[in-house]
């Protein structure tokens, strides 16, 4: 993927959201680090909502080998909702505590893997259905918390999973 069509994507369907009066957004959407248009690159913005919760969603893009140098693909990604309890250094929320996080989708050093229901960590083989951890998308993820706090519905109900019963994560 190129810069030029990542960003372009983010700001279009960022600029179609529409959030609850009172929320406020933060953070610098997309920016490269190196060199204008070229990987590595990050995206960083949070949605603060007047409820005391968040989302905050985070992906670094590495650049593709060559020939390919110009295009980055996805290294990692955080992608948070819960509530907003401290604040980092540049002014973003955070969760500081697995006990605060609805639900949090990381690719880490760890791997894929997610914080939900006060667990830390569950890999892919610890849910059972259709979601897959690695494949979520920023836009996919805020649709999804959207969707939750409109309807009430669970976020497992909302992105089609559940997690084990064996408790092996």
């Amino acid at each position: 993927m190129l810069f030029r069509d990542y960003k372009a994507s983010f700001d279009a369907r960022r600029a179609k959201l529409k959030f609850e009066p009172g929320t406020r957004q933060l953070g610098i959407g997309c920016e490269t680090k190196v060199k204008p248009a070229m990987p590595p690159w990050v995206m960083d913005w949070a949605v603060i909502y007047p409820d005391g919760l968040h989302i905050r969603v985070k992906e670094t893009y590495k650049p593709k080998l060559h020939p390919h140098y110009d295009q980055g693909e996805r290294m990692h990604f955080c992608f948070q909702y819960g509530a907003t309890t401290a604040w980092d250094a540049k002014g973003m929320p955070r969760t500081a505590s697995d006990r605060d996080t609805v639900i949090r989708l990381d690719r880490d050093q760890f791997g894929p893997h997610m914080h939900f229901a006060g667990k830390a960590h569950i890999k892919q083989e610890s849910l059972d259905g259709t979601f897959v951890i690695d494949n979520v998308e920023v836009f996919e993820f805020i649709e999804a918390v959207e969707t939750c706090r409109l309807s009430g519905c669970s976020m497992e109900e909302i992105l089609f999973f559940s997690l084990k019963k064996d408790g092996n994560q």
